[in-house]
């Protein structure tokens, strides 16, 4: 394979005249540093892997590439790195899996008699063919690079407008329109009686479920009951969340529990559930209560990336103490049983990314995606799976209405949106014993050639179950299934109301993507995403701490110009530098922000600039004193019975440990997960410069 490791300076693009990044950002102009980046990517060589692909790479496509995007760059503003870039990349995707005629729509210019664009053209010509097939002989190391050409700035946290938010706020609305408050299931011959009590419902707000459909239900409800239904929902330890809340309470205001739910209450009694013993409510018994006959959550939009806001359900203060406790029955109970141990994940998706992996050189398995995943599990569907006792539990720590940004109140179909604690593991469950259903019905047809009422009235088979669940994993909406499984589990869940992100589903060819893994042809080639926007300083600690981990990755992926150029820019942005290590790894388990070079002639630490690293004898071992990310806490004096509580929901019953805790730090501590700060500190490192 032939490469051009000797690059010449882009006419109009001189990048050894580079600005400081304080300067662009003075100027308004973070597009250009961006923009800088990109064109350091570009201008790096692939490094060279087995391949028989021989067409080699162009000094003077690579020239004509970094011109064309300092020009649009100049033209377009941010929205070319954001927008139209990823609009290639997902054309790249697509014929990556079969689609031939993806190229047809991109923003590029193509040549004469090619598919493929201009731009990029001898990279793309390393993969594709000129009508836009993959080739025999693709080259994973090139996909890699088109990919985080086209993907690098596709979620920075850039502003949106007002049109985004009201985009938002309707698809929410409009999803939970259209689920069905009903799921009418035969059984032998009959239909659910149930189903009458619904019968005066608009059409389409009840599904009758056919002889398939009923059967794959039945699995589905068998593998629900097996793996929790044992469970007691009433036996959990509640704890506060991270995330706000809809009654509004932050940090130490969360101990106090000023409200009754009475749907809440019939279940989860107050005085047992949020109350630490009887001399805890003895002593509160003077203190107001309100009550309300149900809870409301309310929905909030947080910054997401380019494409607009995330949709987040803040729930009310005790719905949420009550939802975290079910979620650790829930999860510790799943990741646990032998039905679903190592095939439900919560903890570790490298399950996932590893079978993706292994996929797309064996192509055994597809990835799935669900689209608007938590939006479209109705309430209707934890009716028809679960068991009378989690449904009680369940219905009873829901929000059943939200209040939209307008002020205005929406009863909801969907069991919960995202934010509630609950939302992840059942809705994974849900999936999960679905997909068993979905072939399970699938291969009981292909044996009976059709499903009877004779079939439906059988004994479930809990041998072919277990060997159909363990060809299935989940991990929150990502699905793997054998390839020739696909099909009906598609075919299955949409008929339950869920939709499949068509577009992220990989069935064909060697491209596979889950849990943050996208691999091809064995090799991974999943893109470094730059999320943190450079609005006003690389000063604050959050985008520099962002900023530096993104240095260190491109060096670890083989971008060595660009990590350099970001680690300079980085340098002279603030006034105490960044050391650099050959050590990184263990830099980052101790919390230490270190910029990872791990060869010798990499950049070392000045003394000029107040860096110092020493040789410890004790530790025998080296020490740096470098910047630290520590999470920003708040300390409380608040340490009465609610605080006894809290920290009891944390720890467990154990009263020595309660004791040690209340005469340690711990006691009124709280941690900001999403705020942190700067502190320099020593950390000890396995080599000194």
């Amino acid at each position: 394979m032939k490469s051009n490791t000797s690059k010449k300076p882009v006419r109009g693009f001189d990048t050894s005249k580079r600005t400081p990044v304080k300067a662009h950002l003075r100027a308004g102009s973070s597009a250009q540093f961006y923009c800088d980046v990109l064109v350091r990517i570009r201008q790096q060589p692939v490094r060279p892997v087995e391949s028989r692909c021989e067409t080699p790479f162009s000094v003077t496509e690579c020239d004509r590439d970094c011109l064309e995007i300092a020009n649009r760059v100049r033209s377009e503003g941010i929205t070319f790195l954001t927008r139209t870039l990823p609009l290639l990349g997902k054309a790249i995707d697509k014929a990556l899996l079969g689609d031939s005629a993806a190229f047809a729509t991109t923003p590029f210019r193509k040549a004469s008699g090619s598919a493929l664009p201009l731009f990029l053209g001898d990279v793309l010509r390393r993969v594709f063919t000129l009508t836009g097939t993959v080739r025999s002989d693709a080259d994973p190391q090139s996909v890699g690079l088109l990919r985080q050409l086209t993907f690098s700035f596709y979620k920075l946290d850039v502003p949106y407008d007002q049109k985004c938010n009201d985009e938002v706020i309707t698809n929410f609305c409009e999803v939970d329109k259209s689920l069905p408050v009903w799921f009418n299931r035969q059984r032998g011959g009959g239909t659910n009686e149930a189903a009458v009590r619904f019968c005066n419902l608009p059409i389409g707000d009840v599904i009758d479920l056919g002889p398939s459909l009923s059967l794959c239900a039945e699995v589905a409800r068998y593998v629900i009951a097996t793996t929790i239904g044992s469970l007691d929902p009433l036996d959990i330890l509640p704890r506060h969340g991270p995330g706000s809340v809809a009654t509004g309470e932050r940090g130490p205001e969360k101990i106090h529990f000023s409200t009754i739910i009475e749907r809440l209450d019939r279940i989860y009694p107050f005085m047992e559930y949020m109350k630490y013993n009887l001399t805890h409510v003895s002593d509160t018994w003077d203190n107001p209560l309100t009550s309300v006959s149900t809870g409301t959550a309310k929905v909030v939009l947080v910054p997401k990336d380019s494409r607009g806001p995330r949709l987040i359900s803040c729930e009310p203060l005790n719905n949420q103490w009550i939802q975290q406790g079910q979620n650790r029955v829930l999860v510790d109970a799943l990741e646990a049983h032998p039905l679903t141990k190592g095939q439900v994940n919560f903890r570790d998706q490298t399950v996932n990314g590893k079978l993706a992996l292994r996929a797309s050189l064996s192509r055994e398995f597809a990835t799935l995606d669900m689209k608007d995943a938590s939006d479209r599990v109705s309430w209707a569907l934890i009716e028809l799976l679960f068991p009378k006792h989690w449904v009680e539990a369940l219905w009873a720590s829901r929000s059943s209405a939200t209040k939209l940004p307008n002020g205005s109140i929406v009863q909801l179909k969907k069991f919960a949106p995202m934010g509630s604690a609950v939302c992840f593991p059942v809705e994974a469950l849900c999936f999960f014993a679905l997909a068993v259903g979905a072939v399970y019905s699938k291969q009981m047809r292909l044996e009976n050639g059709t499903l009877s009422h004779t079939v439906l009235q059988d004994r479930l088979e809990p041998r072919r179950i277990r060997n159909i669940a363990s060809t299935i994993f989940v991990y929150g909406d990502d699905l793997i299934c054998r390839t020739e499984d696909n099909g009906s589990i598609r075919s299955y869940l949409e008929n339950f109301h869920l939709k499949f992100n068509e577009a992220k589903c990989c069935v064909t060819g060697f491209f596979r993507e889950s849990c943050g893994v996208d691999a091809f042809k064995g090799v991974v080639v999943t893109p470094i995403r730059f999320r943190k926007h450079v609005r006003s300083s690389l000063a604050t600690p959050e985008a520099y701490v962002s900023w530096i981990e993104y240095s260190n990755s491109l060096f670890e992926k083989g971008y060595w110009q660009a990590a350099m150029y970001i680690s300079e820019e980085l340098q002279s942005a603030r006034i105490t530098p960044t050391l650099y290590t050959a050590d990184g790894e263990k830099a980052r388990r101790k919390g230490g922000l270190f910029f990872y070079r791990p060869f010798p002639g990499s950049p070392r630490s000045n003394p000029r600039r107040n860096n110092h690293i020493s040789r410890c004898e004790a530790l025998q071992g080296c020490e740096a004193l470098v910047w630290t990310a520590v999470t920003a806490k708040a300390q409380s004096t608040d340490l009465g019975w609610g605080e006894l509580l809290r920290v009891h929901s944390l720890l467990g019953d154990d009263p020595e440990t309660i004791k040690l805790t209340f005469g340690g730090k711990m006691a009124g501590v709280y941690a900001d997960a999403r705020r942190f700060k700067l502190k320099r500190a020593w950390v000890s490192i396995d080599r000194c410069q």
